[in-house]
C-alpha cells in the first residue's frame, strides 16, 4: 500500500465527521458513502483476527460514528422489523458455518457485518422514506455525472487513473479490460464490470428522472459546448445540489447530461450491463405504459427461482443459453456463459455435501479446475443454503413488497419514481450476482432503504378499516336513538 492510499483511508473517518458538521445528516451519509465507494483506493489494513480495514469499512465507520455523535436520536430510534430478519440471519450465519468447519468465526462474522450489515443499517435509518430514497437516487445520479470524465479518459487510455493517483494499479489483468476496440473503464473500482453496473444504475436513474418529471425535461437554453460539459458539468451539478438553488438551470442541464451519462455508460463496454440496462428500460416503459408491475415481479421471481433451483441442483441452463443466442449475442459471450454454468454445476455438487451452512471461508468448497465467477455460488459455498436464501430474501422481499405497495400507476409520480428506479436497479443487481461476483455496498444501502419503506406505515394505513367504520356508525346510531 502506498503512503497516499494509507493516508486517504485513515483520513476518511474524520472527513466523514466533517461532513456531518457541514451538511444535514442524510446528505452527509450520501456524500460519505458514495464518495468512499467512488474514490477510495483498492487497499486495506490487515487487522487479524479483527476485520480488515477496507475502504467500505472506512465509509461505514465514519458514517456510523458521525450518526452517533451528531444524530444519536435517529440512530437509537431504530426498531427491528420482520423484514430485517433475513439480513440478520445472513450476517450471523458465519458463526455456525465457521464452527461447523472448525474455523474461527470472529473475523468472517465481522467482515459480513461490515460488508452487508452496516450499509443495510445506514439505509434503514436514513433512507426509509420516499423522500429519503429520492435524495439517495439523486446522489447516485450525481455520482455517475462525476465519473463521466474519468470513464471517458480510461476508455481511451486504459485503466490507469488509480495507479496515477495512488501509486499502484487497482486492476492487474489488462486483457480483461480490452473490449470492442477500446478499454473498459475501471477508475477506482476493482473491475470494469463493476463500473459498468454502476454507470448503468446512474444512467437508469437519469432516464427515469427525465421521464417522470423529477427534473424538468425541456432545456430553455442552447446546449453548451460538449467539451465544457464534460469538464465542468459534474462539479457544477454537485454545487447546485449543495446550495439547493438554481432550479431553472438544473432544468436546462438535465437533458444533455442524461444523454451524456447514457452514452458514457454505453462506452463502458460491458455486455452484461448493456443487457441489464435494456431489460430495465423495457420494464420501466412497458410497466408504466400498461400500468402493470408484472414485468418487475417476473424479473424478481426469475431470480428467486434460479437461486432455489441452483441450490437444489435442478437448474435447466439450455433454455437460458438458447435465449441469449436468439438475441444475437456473440458465440464467445454465449460460450463464456455456458462455461460459467458448467462450473456452477461442478461446484454445486461439492457444496451440497454440506448443504445447510456450507464450508466456511477456507475455500474447501472449491474444486480444482473450477472457477467461481458468480456471487451466489460463493455465498452458497461459504454459508450454505441458509446463507444463500437469507441473502436472497434480504434483497428480493423488499422488491416484492414495493411492487405490492406502490402499483404501476404510481411509477411516473415524481414522488415515487426515484424509489421505483432504485428498486429496479436492486432487482437488476441481483440478476448480475447470478453471473458475476461484484460486491457493491451501494445496492445494500438501497436494500436497507427500500426495506424500511415497505414496512413504514402510510397515511392510508392509518385510515380506519371497514369493520371499524361499521362499528362506529352503529354506535353513532345508538347514541342518536338514546338522545331521542
Amino acid at each position: 500500500m502506498s503512503p497516499q492510499a494509507a493516508l486517504v483511508l485513515v483520513a476518511w473517518i474524520p472527513f466523514s465527521l466533517y461532513l456531518f458538521l457541514r451538511f444535514p445528516p442524510q446528505k452527509a451519509a450520501i456524500i460519505g458513502f458514495i464518495g468512499a465507494w467512488l474514490f477510495l483506493p483498492q487497499a486495506e489494513f490487515f487487522l487479524s483476527p479483527l476485520p480488515n480495514y477496507t475502504r467500505m469499512a472506512a465509509a461505514c465507520y465514519g458514517i456510523l460514528l458521525g450518526a452517533l455523535i451528531f444524530d444519536a436520536e435517529r440512530l437509537f430510534s431504530f426498531r427491528i422489523s420482520w423484514i430485517d430478519l433475513p439480513m440478520i440471519v445472513y450476517c450471523f450465519c458465519p458463526i455456525i458455518s465457521q464452527i461447523n468447519n472448525n474455523l474461527s468465526p470472529i473475523s468472517p462474522t465481522f467482515n459480513q457485518l461490515i460488508t452487508w450489515g452496516a450499509p443495510y443499517f445506514v439505509g434503514r435509518i436514513y433512507f426509509s422514506t420516499l423522500d429519503g430514497l429520492k435524495e439517495l437516487a439523486k446522489g447516485i445520479f450525481i455520482g455517475g455525472l462525476i465519473y463521466i470524465p474519468f470513464c471517458l479518459i480510461e476508455s481511451v487510455m486504459g485503466p490507469l487513473i488509480h495507479e496515477k493517483v495512488y501509486g499502484f494499479p487497482a486492476f492487474v489483468d489488462w486483457s480483461q479490460a480490452r473490449r470492442y476496440g477500446g478499454w473498459r473503464p475501471v477508475v477506482f473500482m476493482n473491475h470494469g464490470l463493476m463500473v459498468g453496473v454502476w454507470m448503468m444504475t446512474t444512467a437508469l436513474c437519469g432516464v427515469w428522472f427525465w421521464r417522470a418529471g423529477v427534473i424538468p425535461k425541456e432545456p430553455s437554453k442552447p446546449i453548451l459546448k460538449w467539451g465544457k460539459w464534460v469538464v465542468t458539468a459534474s462539479v457544477w451539478r454537485l454545487w447546485l445540489w449543495k446550495i439547493e438553488a438554481g432550479k431553472t438551470l438544473q432544468g436546462r442541464a438535465i437533458n444533455p447530461l442524461v444523454i451524456l451519462l447514457f452514452l458514457t455508460f454505453v462506452n463502458c463496454r460491458s455486455t452484461g450491463a448493456w443487457i441489464l440496462a435494456v431489460t430495465g428500460l423495457l420494464i420501466l416503459f412497458i410497466g408504466s405504459g400498461l400500468r402493470s408491475n408484472l414485468p418487475m415481479l417476473l424479473l424478481a421471481g426469475f431470480t428467486a427461482l434460479y437461486l432455489f433451483s441452483g441450490a437444489m441442483g435442478t437448474t435447466q441452463t439450455e433454455p437460458i443459453l438458447n435465449f441469449f443466442e436468439s438475441l444475437g449475442l456473440s458465440a464467445d459471450r454465449v460460450s463464456s456463459l455456458a462455461f460459467r454454468f458448467h462450473n456452477e454445476e461442478i461446484l454445486g455438487e461439492r457444496i451440497r455435501l454440506k448443504f445447510l451452512f456450507g464450508w466456511g471461508d477456507a475455500s474447501e468448497y472449491r474444486v480444482p479446475g473450477a472457477i467461481t465467477d458468480s456471487l451466489w455460488i460463493i455465498i452458497f459455498g461459504i454459508n450454505g443454503v441458509v446463507g444463500l436464501w437469507s441473502w436472497a430474501a434480504a434483497f428480493l422481499v423488499p422488491v416484492f413488497g414495493f411492487c405490492f405497495r406502490y402499483p404501476a400507476r404510481y411509477w411516473t409520480n415524481p414522488n415515487v419514481s426515484p424509489a421505483l428506479v432504485l428498486v429496479l436497479c436492486l432487482n437488476l443487481y441481483c440478476i448480475d450476482c447470478l453471473l458475476n461476483a461484484m460486491v457493491n455496498p451501494v445496492f445494500v444501502l438501497i436494500c436497507g432503504g427500500v426495506s424500511g419503506l415497505v414496512v413504514k406505515p402510510t397515511a392510508n394505513d392509518a385510515r380506519p378499516s371497514p369493520l371499524e367504520i361499521a362499528v362506529r356508525a352503529r354506535l353513532k346510531r345508538r347514541e342518536v336513538r338514546e338522545r331521542d
